[in-house]
C-alpha cells in the first residue's frame, strides 16, 4: 500500500497525518467559502497566488465532499494524532477509512 511505502521511505504517522489534516482543513475551507456571498474574494485569500488549475481541481473536489464527512475525517485525524503520541497508531487504518469515506 502507499501508507508503508511511505513508512518505508522513512515518513513517520504524525507526518502523514498532519499532511492529511492540512487537505482536509483546505477542503473544508473552501467549502465554506463556496457558501460565502462573495466565494471568489474568500478563494483569492485562500490559495493566494496557486495556479488556476490547482485552485480549480480543490474547489471541484471540495464541491462532491459533504460537510459532515468532512468534519468527521477531520476529527478521526485529530482523534489519531492524539494516539500517535500516546503510542497508538492506527494511522494505517484512519487512512482506509477515509479511503472508504471519499468512495461514497
Amino acid at each position: 500500500s502507499k501508507y508503508k511505502d511511505l513508512i518505508a521511505k522513512g515518513n513517520k504517522p504524525v507526518q502523514l497525518l498532519t499532511t492529511l489534516f492540512a487537505r482536509f482543513e483546505l477542503l473544508y475551507r473552501v467549502k465554506l467559502a463556496c457558501d460565502d456571498s462573495n466565494p471568489k474574494e474568500k478563494l483569492k485569500d485562500i490559495f493566494g497566488d496557486k495556479s488556476e488549475f490547482y485552485i480549480n481541481k480543490t474547489v471541484g473536489f471540495a464541491k462532491k465532499i459533504k460537510m459532515n464527512d468532512l468534519n468527521d475525517i477531520i476529527n478521526m485525524i485529530n482523534e489519531n494524532y492524539m494516539g500517535t503520541f500516546q503510542g497508538i497508531d492506527d494511522t494505517e487504518t484512519l487512512i482506509y477509512d477515509i479511503i472508504g469515506r471519499m468512495k461514497k
